[in-house]
């Protein structure tokens, strides 16, 4: 029996009398005058449907004012069955006598006041209002526990009393019970205890005041054989780094969640070289990102076939420090980095080849993009300047020499057969809509579909051409259900094509309007449209990124590909049957500058970064490609990866399979896993009751801006709220959000939309 089941059962067994001499009570009165049971009402409650409380009115808590509770005794409003049970009437911050001396009881209680003739008290047997020290302690009627009798240890009982409550009685017997015994039950985790002091000292010797500070410091020394006040946070430390004992249990709470303990990791890098260890100390981290560092800076003058070997040795040295604590914590990026140049290592390995252009991008789509992946990953892994100086040095070794090799294996192939011309998209179908991703490369294509599909989005990828050159004027018309409305164009400086129409070039605000000619809406980023029709929506901003930033776009990708992920999500949950998501073009990336080629400026009428057009009569010195727009035109292109602007390590326009050859992924809508209806939605205040029509287990409701976007939550917390056997949920909302226009949403599992249903917070249905 638990201490809270005895205390039930010694309350109700009040209810017990002498039938020969008096009448059973009517209720049982327990006044706890300095409410130290008051923290276990709710739990009392649970337990003794029979319990009442004097306090505030809340007849759902089953507490009200005298005047209530004497109602209820007398059966004049409703109230659940008492059963078995004499009714009890818990009356904090009242003693007996506030009752007893009828003619001075408050206004307040008199209702009350009769019931102590009709009832009984809960009260010790020296006639005293019970205390839960007294409870604890007395024979009888308490439990007769031997408890200590000094402050600290009443003090931690009251500390304690929520967690005391589970506390098997006979746990306890026996037992001299002190301070530091109770004091243990305020940390049912201690090895957390300890480490939160290690993070700050002051802030929990604060916390822990009196006889708490005290039971800690006795549990510390016990435990760990660290004094907190003696020998301090940093002597912690000196155990923690090569833990032992029950230091390893610490060790393992602090690897999961180190973030919470950063002065703790600071603690570890002042102690002594002597105790250092890989994986515990961050000192012996930074020493081994140190020696990494000067290896791969090394690399910048390495041959490919050393840098290769040298960087796959690199890898299995240090593979074990990616699963130390100091990798998640960002210690150790040169280490995540060289995971990834190993990857690129081992991948390079294969030759281009020879073909027509279309195995070459066979091969490419096969797998020759996890190459250019691995590279951006790579770059994407260091954030200081110093380590990403290494990692470029090692990138360049590697990879400039197989980028080169495509390059000139595409070059060649083009001579031979000639660029390909792109397939037609073709227009749209009805539930369709076309996702325009500029500068989705192949492997950042092949990323956002694994994450759709990691995400529950069906997808399936097919390869292509782009325009040439892949440039945006001239491959994004192309890529567009509007390029049958398009013509021949005389060159113009960027390479637009006409309006076959008007004869116009073909700018953004045209092309919104012969989308809009053809029946496709054309959607901002933020706009779902209507799914009954079909539509056009751009979104992502790599290339304008790239151009700013360089090598540094690697870092961008990943968030990009998330981004556009939502953005499939939220088309979805608009409606949307199908999301095709397609570009215009890739792009080249090599740090250090892609190499300088020459073309001089009076040569030619325009000139891009990788292409170039040349004035009438000029021999061309380098290999040109016909404009997709108009095949009597002649574009330069830059020869392999090189550049006819120099100073820039990020660029497209040219004739390789990075820039020439793109992914185009058709996203299906997620099957609904219910049948599901939201019925008009109610608003209490800033409580939104949901009710649903259909089977609601596994499902949740929430309130956003943006239906499909779990971040636009307006919920506390940002938490969806499950429904109830009854179909029911009730989602409280941020007091901020009065008056916004929102949508209620019902979520399966997996945080599929199944319904939405348009409603202004705190503003009815």
């Amino acid at each position: 029996m638990t201490i809270l089941e005895a205390l039930v059962t010694r309350v109700r067994k009040m209810k017990d009398h002498n039938r020969t001499a008096v009448v059973a009570p009517d209720v049982i009165l327990w006044p706890d005058p300095e409410r130290q049971f008051e923290p276990l009402l709710a739990r009392l409650r649970a337990a003794m449907p029979e319990l009442y409380s004097l306090g505030d009115y809340a007849p759902e808590q089953r507490t009200g004012p005298a005047i209530w509770l004497r109602c209820v005794l007398g059966g004049s409003v409703p109230h659940g069955p008492f059963g078995k049970y004499a009714p009890v009437l818990y009356l904090p911050g009242i003693g007996k006598n506030g009752l007893k001396a009828i003619e001075q009881c408050p206004r307040l209680l008199q209702p009350l006041a009769e019931l102590q003739f009709r009832g009984e008290w809960f009260q010790h047997p020296n006639a005293r209002e019970w205390t839960v020290s007294a409870f604890l302690s007395s024979g009888g009627v308490g439990l007769g526990l031997d408890l200590a009798e000094d402050h600290g240890t009443l003090a931690a009982v009251r500390q304690v009393l929520g967690r005391l409550a589970d506390v098997r009685v006979d746990e306890l017997r026996g037992r001299k019970l002190d301070a530091s015994v109770f004091l243990d039950l305020l940390s049912t985790d201690p090895d957390r205890d300890v480490l939160r002091w290690m993070n700050q000292p002051d802030a929990v010797k604060a916390e822990f005041q009196g006889a708490e500070w005290a039971g800690f410091c006795a549990r510390t020394v016990k435990r760990y054989g660290v004094h907190p006040d003696q020998d301090g946070p940093l002597s912690a430390a000196d155990r923690l780094i090569k833990p032992d004992g029950p230091w390893k249990a610490v060790w393992s709470r602090f690897e999961e969640s180190a973030e919470s303990y950063p002065n703790v990791t600071a603690l570890l890098g002042k102690v002594t070289p002597s105790m250092m260890h890989p994986a515990t100390s961050p000192t012996m981290a930074a020493s081994k990102e140190d020696e990494l560092r000067e290896a791969l800076l090394k690399l910048g003058s390495a041959t490919q076939p050393a840098a290769i070997s040298k960087v796959t040795a690199l890898d299995a040295e240090h593979a074990q420090r990616r699963a130390y604590v100091w990798a998640r914590l960002g210690k150790t990026p040169l280490a995540n980095a060289v995971e990834h140049l190993a990857t690129l290592a081992s991948s390079v390995g294969t030759g281009a080849g020879a073909g027509t252009p279309d195995q070459l991008a066979a091969r490419y789509a096969d797998g020759g993009w996890r190459v250019d992946q691995a590279v951006v990953r790579a770059l994407a892994a260091t954030t200081k300047e110093k380590d990403a100086e290494a990692v470029n040095a090692a990138v360049v070794a590697i990879y400039r020499p197989w980028l080169e090799e495509q390059a000139a294996a595409l070059s060649a192939s083009v001579i031979s057969h000639g660029y390909p011309r792109p397939s037609p998209l073709g227009a749209p179908v009805a539930g369709e809509c076309i996702l325009f991703a500029d500068g989705m490369r192949m492997d950042v294509g092949r990323s956002l579909a694994e994450v759709l599909s990691r995400e529950g989005v069906k997808n399936s990828s097919t390869t292509g051409w782009v325009a040439f050159p892949p440039v945006t004027p001239t491959a994004k018309p192309a890529a567009s259900p509007i390029a049958h409305l398009l013509t021949n164009a005389t060159l113009n400086e960027e390479f637009r094509p006409a309006i076959a129409a008007t004869g116009k070039l073909l700018t953004q605000d045209l092309f919104k309007k012969l989308l809009t000619q053809i029946g496709v809406q054309f959607l901002d980023p933020d706009e779902v449209g209507d799914p009954a029709g079909s539509a056009w929506t751009e979104y992502g901003d790599i290339d304008h990124y790239g151009h700013e930033h360089g090598w540094k776009t690697a870092r961008h990708v990943d968030g990009q590909v998330r981004e556009l992920a939502q953005r499939v999500h939220d088309l979805f949950a608009g409606g949307w049957q199908r999301v095709r998501i397609v570009t215009d073009h890739g792009w080249l990336l090599l740090p250090g500058n892609l190499p300088k080629r020459d073309l001089h400026a009076t040569l030619t009428e325009t000139r891009w970064r990788r292409c170039a057009t040349l004035k009438a009569g000029v021999k061309p010195s380098v290999q040109t490609v016909p404009w997709h727009w108009n095949k009597d035109v002649q574009i330069a292109v830059a020869p392999g990866i090189g550049i006819f602007l120099s100073g820039e390590d990020y660029s497209h326009g040219g004739l390789t399979v990075q820039e020439c050859v793109v992914p185009v992924i058709v996203a299906e809508a997620p099957k609904v896993s219910a049948s599901v209806e939201i019925l008009p939605v109610r608003w209490v205040g800033l409580l939104c009751k949901v009710t649903l029509k259909g089977p609601s287990t596994g499902l949740f409701a929430d309130v956003r801006t943006k239906p499909g976007d779990p971040s636009s939550s307006l919920a506390l917390g940002k938490q969806a709220k499950a429904f109830g056997a009854t179909g029911t949920a009730s989602v409280p909302v941020d007091d901020e959000s009065m008056g916004l226009s929102a949508c209620v949403v019902v979520l399966d599992a997996a945080g599929h939309v199944l319904d939405k249903k348009p409603t202004m917070v705190g503003g009815g249905s």
